[in-house]
């Protein structure tokens, strides 16, 4: 027996979908964006207090310091797999080298921070690998003089969300 197939509704089913999806997409941009912010601000905190402690406490800091860093980017990991996977590229295959030069160009990462970052993705490995953890100097380094550039991938992220909400089929 052969089914009426109402096209019309079902054209509309997927675009509402569609339009889920892109809402959903949002919702974790916003999260990684809110973590990526919140990571930030850490930061900026536990460096204050890293140069003024001595001891135990300034131990404590810096491993602060470095879980701070390692979320920046795992946060980055996050967004550039969100960002890639909606125009159809598979993260799991690629290097982080390579998701980041792909992101930048597509125009899907702040390109001075992607440029920037590239050069750091030894610091990166060692989080990842989880052996010979780098100095917290180093670490420091990073970050410190540097802090626009991770302020505009913050802005960059923003952007986008506020261009996803403005959309109503897509979001890239």
């Amino acid at each position: 027996m052969k089914k009426n197939i109402d096209f019309g509704k079902n054209a509309m089913q997927q675009n509402t979908r569609r339009e889920v999806m892109v809402r959903l997409n949002n919702r974790k941009l916003k999260v990684i964006l809110e973590n990526t912010e919140q990571v930030i601000n850490d930061l900026d905190f536990d460096l204050e207090q890293y140069e003024e402690l001595d001891g135990r406490k300034k131990e404590m800091c810096a491993r602060a310091i470095r879980n701070d860093i390692a979320d920046i980017f795992k946060n980055l990991e996050d967004y550039l797999a969100l960002v890639l996977k909606k125009i159809g590229v598979c993260v799991n295959d690629k290097s982080f080298k390579d998701c980041i030069n792909l992101a930048l160009d597509k125009q899907l990462l702040h390109d001075e921070f992607g440029k920037y970052i590239i050069d750091k993705i030894k610091i990166r490995n060692f989080f990842s690998h989880r052996y010979n953890y780098p100095k917290t100097e180093e670490l420091i380094k990073i970050y410190k003089g540097h802090e626009d550039l991770f302020k505009g991938h913050i802005s960059f992220m923003k952007e986008l969300s506020n261009n996803a909400q403005d959309e109503v089929t897509d979001i890239f």
